[in-house]
């Protein structure tokens, strides 16, 4: 999956082009953050945004891009796996949480699964910009597979700290949407 979308991104503008847009409706798309300031600084990152439904139908895979020519396989092959370790991961919250095993199963955990694959393109002052900006992932669950790219921070008691990448692992993220639910369901 990394390889495929490593060699996504060496494509020519030419072959991306067709699948660019700032559409933020559009559910599969290539887009960049360069051109959004903050305080004098730039969110530098390109994002290959694909929404895949599980499973992953005709309709959907002629959506994705076509280029390189593996990638649709690799893009259906990942998110299978990756869709059940995150379903464990919530299966297992709910033991901890005193929750039936399958409070999360069914509509709210339904749906796309949507992967984002950020690419940071070599930046000519990187003093001056972001990946992306401080932010909550507003859905239920994110498995975030870093890479070789150091950079993510978590907030922690008023603190940035640093998360070194480990290869091979993924970084859960639970999003607003787990927030309200466990507040709702639990007294903290």
């Amino acid at each position: 999956m990394e390889a495929c979308c490593e060699e996504f991104f060496r494509l020519s503008p030419a072959d991306k082009a067709a699948f660019y847009s700032e559409d933020a409706d559009r559910p599969n798309r290539l887009f960049s953050s360069t051109t959004y300031g903050t305080g004098g600084e730039r969110y530098w990152r390109d994002c290959l945004r694909l929404a895949c439904p599980f499973p992953a139908d005709d309709a959907a895979r002629d959506a994705w891009p076509d280029k390189p020519g593996r990638l649709r396989s690799a893009v259906e092959a990942f998110v299978a796996p990756a869709r059940g370790v995150g379903m464990e991961l919530l299966r297992l919250l709910c033991e901890g949480m005193g929750l039936r095993p399958d409070y999360f199963d069914g509509a709210l955990s339904g749906g796309d699964v949507v992967v984002n694959v950020n690419h940071y393109p070599p930046c000519p002052d990187p003093e001056r910009a972001l990946g992306l900006p401080p932010h909550c992932d507003r859905n239920l669950i994110t498995l975030l597979l870093q890479g070789g790219v150091p950079g993510l921070q978590v907030s922690y008691r008023g603190d940035w700290i640093r998360v070194q990448p480990v290869p091979g692992a993924f970084v859960v993220n639970f999003g607003h949407q787990l927030e309200v639910q466990a507040a709702t369901r639990c007294q903290w």
